[in-house]
Order: C-alpha cells, then structure tokens, then sequence
C-alpha cells in the first residue's frame, strides 16, 4: 500500500486541482453552462480559458511532487526540470487567455518555450553523447520544430471545438504517453505524463457541465510543452527498447482529433456525443497503434 500511495497521490491529485481551478473559471453553475453562459460566440467561451493554463500546469506540478518527489534544485537531471517548465507554460497560458498581443508575438514565445524546455531536458544527453554546439543546436532545433507542429495542431483542434469534444480524445492521446513512456522502462516519466492525463480528465468531467468551455490557447500551452518533451527525454533514455514509431505515434495521437473535428465541421458551442466519439476514435488509431508496437515490443524480449 505504500508503494501505491504516490501512484495514487500523482494521478487523484492533479484532477482535484484542475478540477478546482477548472470549475472557478468555467462556472457551469451559471445559466447557459458557464465560461460566458449559452450561445456566447467563441470569445466568451474562451473567457474561462485562464482555467486550463492554471489547472493543467499547477495539476501537473502537484501530481509530479505527489508521486514522484521534490525536484532538485538547482536541477540535475531531466525529471527536475518538467515542474519549472509547467509553470512557464502555464503563465504562457495565463497571458494567451488575456487576449493580449498580436499572432507574431503569441508564436515567438511559444517557439522560445519550446526551444528552452527541449534544450533543458535534452542537457544530460547532451553531456553524455559530448555533442558539439552545431550538432546538439541541430537536434534541438529540430525537436522543437516537431513540438510546435504538435501545439499548432493542438491549437487548432481547440479553436474549432469546445473542450467537451476534445477532453476525451486528449485524455485517449495523453494515456498512449503514459504507456509508452512506461513500456520505454521510465516509469516516474510514465507517471509524470499520467499526472497530466489525470487534469485533462477533470476537465472532461467538467466539460460537459460548462459546453461552451474552451481549452484554445488556456490550456494548450501546458499541453504542447510537456507532452512532447516527456516523449523527447523517454525516447532518448529508452530502457525498454520500446520502438522509436510508437513515440512518434504517440505524439501524433495529440493533435489527431483535428482531423474528426474538419470531417464534422464541429464549432465552439454545444457539442454533441458524435463529436466527441468520433475524435476520440481518430485519436486511438495512432495511440492504439503505438501502444501496440511498444507492448510488443516488450513481449518479445
């Protein structure tokens, strides 16, 4: 029971706290579902979006000390930096929901926090490979571009759908993460993105209180950072031999539900079960997929 204690600490705890910060900001109490009530239009559905930054990245934060333990500092390994990069995502997240700042501006910061977060959890395999400056300049900058390409997919996914029609195909995407980095023999990585996958799921029970909630640039942010570069330090530190297309499956399955929303045309507003079943259903092709590959990759040793 002991052992199971942060397990069950790093997965119930970020869906309490995301849960709570989601429901100050969406407000489905409120006459016409909250986050701006019915038939609002996209920008007041988008005015809870504060929540997702919040609740995500302090979610996320929490269930990481909860189960995992207190980083060091300063950081030393990889695994201390993802709370540091939570929180610098999630202040991204708080100042995208303002509204604030033109397209150009929104994108210099994402591209920063992508450069950064992949440069500070690549270091320790960058030390030990002894890469030079123009080789470890290249992998960075070429993960980073693949972590945007997943944010920008992310982003648009949010944009055309409320958060009901997405919850359940992030929280398919972000449980393939989980077992993938598990099946790679980083199982506090594992953990980590479980933490992230337990916030997303208090937002899908929440979503469909407050239909007209939005995870459009709130939310995305803590997303687009983590996940990826979760997926970037267990591919790099693969123990388990898990093979390098269910990584890539895996973040492919974030923004896949992009594809169920242009086949439906879904808008922001109520959603109903056939968006969310059909996105979910995209999503667990690329997730059931690499799952599979790393399960068996696994039975085969």
């Amino acid at each position: 029971m002991a052992m199971l204690r942060p397990i069950l600490l790093g997965i119930l705890l970020p869906a309490v706290v995301a849960g709570l910060a989601l429901l100050v900001a969406w407000r489905p109490w409120r006459r016409g579902g909250g986050a701006g009530g019915g038939g609002a239009g996209h920008a007041e559905a988008a005015a809870g979006a504060w929540g997702g930054a919040l609740g995500f990245g302090c979610g996320y934060v929490a269930g990481q000390l909860a189960g995992v333990g207190l980083p060091a500092f300063p950081p030393r390994e990889s695994m201390d930096w993802f709370p540091w990069i939570a929180f610098a995502a999630a202040l991204l997240g708080l100042l995208e929901a303002s509204g604030r700042g033109p397209a150009w501006l929104r994108w210099g910061l994402r591209a920063a926090l992508s450069v950064g977060a992949i440069r500070l959890v690549l270091a320790p395999e960058i030390a030990y490979r002894a890469w030079g400056v123009w080789e470890s300049s290249a992998w960075v900058a070429g993960l980073a571009v693949a972590g945007l390409l997943v944010w920008s997919g992310l982003e648009a996914a949010a944009r055309r759908a409320p958060a009901a029609a997405l919850a359940p195909a992030w929280v398919v995407a972000g449980t393939a993460v989980a077992l993938v980095l598990a099946q790679s023999g980083n199982a506090k990585l594992g953990q980590a993105a479980g933490s992230l996958t337990s916030a997303v799921g208090a937002a899908m029970v929440l979503s469909w209180l407050a239909p007209a909630a939005s995870f459009s640039r709130g939310g995305v942010p803590v997303l687009a950072a983590l996940f990826p570069a979760l997926l970037v330090v267990g591919c790099t530190n693969n123990y388990g031999e898990a093979p390098t297309a269910s990584f890539l499956l895996a973040a492919a399955a974030l923004p896949a539900p992009l594809a169920g929303i242009l086949l439906l045309r879904s808008t922001p507003g109520r959603p109903s079960w056939k968006h969310a079943l059909l996105n979910a259903a995209v999503t667990l092709v690329p997730a059931g997929i690499g799952v599979g590959l790393a399960l068996r990759a696994a039975g085969a040793e």
